[in-house]
């Protein structure tokens, strides 16, 4: 009786065993399709971009004007990091650096209000450029006087 039941439970052990390997390559490249497909979607992630400017059309030279540039996030995990103004003749470029500060965030928009001070001390037509991360975004016109 000990030997039939050894047997059958080996033949038992064995039936398992199979199942479990069939199992395994049925799920395992179910698995793979999922990562790779969770994996292209996180690389997908849209850009961040400007939303609004606010901001005069006009300026005086004693008067620095204060403008709030409104950008749109990837999603809440990203953040104003820095703000870097060159001026170069009659441009301004204020280059708003965004960084990703999480690994694991809601896939949700976000927005940030950035502030930036434009202060000509010269009259004339000056180009305000916004750069997200060295790329241009936006471009206005305002005109000082004095």
């Amino acid at each position: 009786m000990q030997l039939r039941y050894s047997i059958v439970g080996h033949l038992f052990e064995n039936h398992t065993t199979t199942n479990m390997k069939t199992l395994t390559y049925l799920y395992l490249p179910l698995l793979l399709i999922l990562l790779v497909s969770c994996d292209k979607q996180e690389d997908a992630s849209p850009e961040s971009k400007v939303l609004e400017i606010t901001m005069n059309q006009r300026s005086y030279t004693k008067s620095p004007q204060e403008i709030a540039v409104l950008i749109q996030k990837p999603n809440p995990c990203y953040a104003i990091s820095k703000v870097e103004k060159k001026v170069s003749g009659m441009t301004y470029s204020y280059n708003i650096v965004i960084e990703d500060r999480s690994q694991v965030c809601a896939a949700v928009m976000a927005e940030e209000t950035v502030h930036v001070l434009f202060d000509p001390s010269t009259s004339g037509d000056y180009t305000l450029k916004f750069l997200i991360n060295g790329k241009l975004a936006e471009t206005r016109q305002v005109t000082v006087i004095e």
